[in-house]
Order: C-alpha cells, then structure tokens, then sequence
C-alpha cells in the first residue's frame, strides 16, 4: 500500500473517474470516443503530476531548498508526456539500480499503454 497521502489522493481521483466512465450510459459513440480521449489525457497528466512531486520530495529529503527547486526546474521544462522511454532516462539519471527495478516491476504490456496514451494525446 502507498503510505504518502498526496499519491492516494490521485490515484484514488483516477479511479473515482474510471468508476464514472463505466457506470456512464453512453450510446453514443462520438461522445464515448470524447471521454475516452478525455481519460487518457487526464491519467497521463496525473501520472506526469506524481513522477514530478516524487522526484521533487526526493530531492527535498536534505532541506537543500535550491537544489529542490533546481529539480523542479529542470523536470517542469524537459518531463513532459510521461512517455515510458522519458520515465525511463529520468530515473536512470538517479542510478543505474532505479532503472533495473523500473524496468522488472512494469511489464511489456504496461509500458507499450503508457506509450500508447502518449500517442492518444498528440
């Protein structure tokens, strides 16, 4: 389970919007396409908002106010659409072991569906 408060909060808003869409009567499917499209957008933004405050938490940890702002920065003007290759690099630059426990705990399937949203959104 995830202890932060801030990360249950949005995902918890993620399923809340997911719950709606299929609980939605939609027959019409201009209007099903549209909120699809608005989902997909919605999760990626989300997804985007979490890897940024992580990584901003993480170099606030020594109470170096530049150096939190620094991070902050630099991901607000190089991270945006999490693409999976993006989120990749990005915690790469932490270590090489960050990257190799990325990579074993997202499947090939998942990896392909942040991508793919990626896409969507363009």
């Amino acid at each position: 389970m995830i202890n932060c408060q801030y990360l249950q909060i949005k995902f918890k808003d993620i399923e809340e919007k997911l719950n709606k869409a299929k609980n939605a009567s939609v027959n019409d499917p201009e209007l099903s396409a549209m909120l699809s499209s608005y989902l997909v957008v919605f999760i990626s933004g989300i997804y985007e908002d979490i890897i940024e405050y992580l990584f901003v938490q993480r170099a606030g940890k020594n109470n170096d106010k530049e150096v939190e702002s620094l991070v902050k920065t630099l991901i607000d003007r190089q991270f945006r659409n999490p693409e999976y290759e993006n989120i990749r690099k990005l915690i790469k630059a932490l270590g090489s072991n960050h990257e190799t426990a990325l990579q074993s705990k997202i499947d090939e399937e998942n990896k392909a569906g942040i991508t793919s949203a990626l896409l969507i959104n363009k």
